[in-house]
């Protein structure tokens, strides 16, 4: 009877161990898919009716300048992962470049129909509904507007 709880203690050590550490992408060494846009687009909305009160046109407007940027964005990315800072090739760094001018881009548009107040209160929600890098990596600080 020990015999049998010994065997059957290192089967479950063995099986706990064997899992993938969470966070890390799935076998295929990929990432898991990104949301579809419109479900993106009502988890902004959620996020942002809690803490920025916008008026429908307001709301239009962000709604059209998020959608545009996760349709470049995604394009951009296509299935690859955001490459980590200390891999970057020539590649990796035009994708970042590309990525960051869309973002500007919608951020261009928002700030044109929100108040000075509100797109302050925006970049700081928006900072935190993007996605946290994988592991122990800390993101980059936040870029000052000019």
């Amino acid at each position: 009877m020990k015999q049998l709880f010994c065997i059957w203690m290192v089967c479950i050590g063995a099986y706990a161990t064997a899992q993938p550490p969470q966070g890390t992408p799935p076998q295929g060494g990929r990432p898991p898919k990104r949301p579809p846009i419109e479900q993106r687009i009502k988890r902004l909305n959620d996020t942002l009716s809690k803490s920025l009160p916008v008026t429908a046109a307001q709301k239009k407007t962000i709604d059209d300048a998020f959608t545009t940027f996760f349709t470049q964005a995604d394009k951009i990315i296509g299935d690859n992962p955001p490459p980590r800072p200390e891999a970057m090739d020539e590649k990796s760094q035009q994708m970042r470049e590309q990525l960051k001018k869309v973002q500007r881009e919608r951020d261009e548009k928002i700030e044109k129909v929100l108040t000075v107040e509100q797109f302050k209160k925006y970049q700081q929600i928006e900072r935190n509904l993007r996605p946290k890098p994988p592991g122990n990596m800390q993101p980059p600080p936040p870029q000052k507007n000019k």
